[in-house]
């Protein structure tokens, strides 16, 4: 059995422990990022909203550039022992399109979502982070497929790809979304 491993992670991380209420000050999430990553972008989702009109609990949304790869079940015990943490409160996956993923930090791409300041985002560079969340973002056939892999049904890929990309580019999008279905992969398409 292979295990993913990468270099550059996307981390959820609930701010309060469900059990003992302990919170993860961004004070210290800040200072384990500039220990670990050597290139990270976060910030505090506080004001988000489920489905079912409700606030949802407070978590952090990281981007994570480590020096050399490793696999999830190796990066869940960096974060845990380091924030000391249980590993329940973390959310991992490898990125997939660092410009999209950079612009959900505030969401940008999501207008029917609360649209976080910039001011709230911590970042290695926050000048950097400004200049790729505001460059086009172009994404070539490998990275919309890698994207289309990575999700369960054709909203979630449009929503990684953003809307206004696809209008712009909706054949070889459609294309890629299409090889995608004739090579047999597990989706449900709506």
């Amino acid at each position: 059995m292979s295990t993913i491993k990468s270099m550059s992670w996307s981390i959820i991380i609930e701010k309060i422990d469900n059990e003992t209420n302990d919170e993860l000050s961004e004070e210290k999430l800040i200072n384990f990022c500039n220990r670990v990553f050597v290139d990270y972008y976060g910030i505090l989702h506080d004001k988000d909203i489920n489905n079912a009109g409700e606030l949802k609990r407070p978590h952090y949304h990281i981007i994570g550039i480590f020096e050399k790869t490793f696999g999830k079940s190796r990066v869940l015990k960096i974060l845990s022992i380091l924030l000391g943490i249980k590993e329940n409160r973390i959310t991992l996956s490898t990125t997939i399109s660092a410009t999209y993923e950079l612009r959900y930090l505030l969401h940008l791409d999501n207008k029917e979502k609360y649209q976080y300041s910039i001011d709230n985002v911590f970042a290695l560079d926050k000048e950097k982070y400004i200049y790729t969340i505001n460059r086009k973002m172009s994404l070539n056939p490998d990275s919309l497929m890698n994207i289309a892999k990575s999700v369960n049904n054709k909203f979630q890929y449009l929503k990684l790809i953003g809307f206004e990309y696809y209008e712009r580019h909706f054949k070889i999008c459609d294309l890629i979304w299409n090889e995608r279905l004739n090579n047999n992969e597990p989706i449900t398409d709506i």
